[in-house]
């Protein structure tokens, strides 16, 4: 079910957001959601890593969209020679809304050492958790939204060839 909503609500997200971007000056682009809604503070990520999440570590390159059941969406933008600040991600599936060619240090899935990735447009990678460094290394600003589950609810989907945790319901 998750997934579902996942899904749907980054469907309508990238159709909303980016599809009306063109119409410059247009009033129809969601605002972003607030870190609290409803006088309800958000589930606080903590991290074994002791870091940050990146929209507390980098709120000049991430924010957050949207909260959907069990989730936030968050938009990442880096523009050519634009590196961020070290933070920690719970397991994320992302949407590349414009691709750039990015240095993670550590890579997804590594503890240790750099790779400079080509991340295309339209890829949708699901992302293993883990600290790392972002940094822009290529000719183009890179765009990416992606989901990342709460504490509270388990990822569907795989992950490095491996089957995720079911999400668990109150049934």
């Amino acid at each position: 079910m998750l997934k579902l909503l996942v899904s749907g609500a980054l469907g309508y997200f990238i159709y909303k957001k980016y599809s009306s971007s063109r119409n410059e000056g247009s009033s129809s682009e969601p605002e972003p959601a607030s870190e609290s809604s409803g006088g309800e503070s958000s589930p606080v990520f903590k991290f074994a890593s002791g870091l940050p999440d990146c929209c507390t570590s980098n709120p000049e390159h991430y924010k957050v969209v949207a909260e959907i059941p069990g989730a936030r969406l968050v938009e990442m933008e880096l523009k050519p020679g634009e590196a961020d600040k070290e933070h920690d991600h719970p397991e994320h599936s992302m949407y590349v809304v414009q691709g750039a060619k990015m240095k993670l240090t550590p890579p997804p899935g590594a503890t240790e050492g750099s790779a400079e990735l080509e991340l295309p447009t339209g890829a949708a990678p699901v992302i293993p958790a883990g600290k790392h460094v972002v940094e822009n290394v290529g000719t183009t600003t890179a765009k990416i939204v992606f989901v990342e589950p709460y504490p509270t609810c388990k990822m569907c989907g795989t992950v490095a060839g491996k089957q995720a945790e079911k999400m668990k319901t109150d049934e």
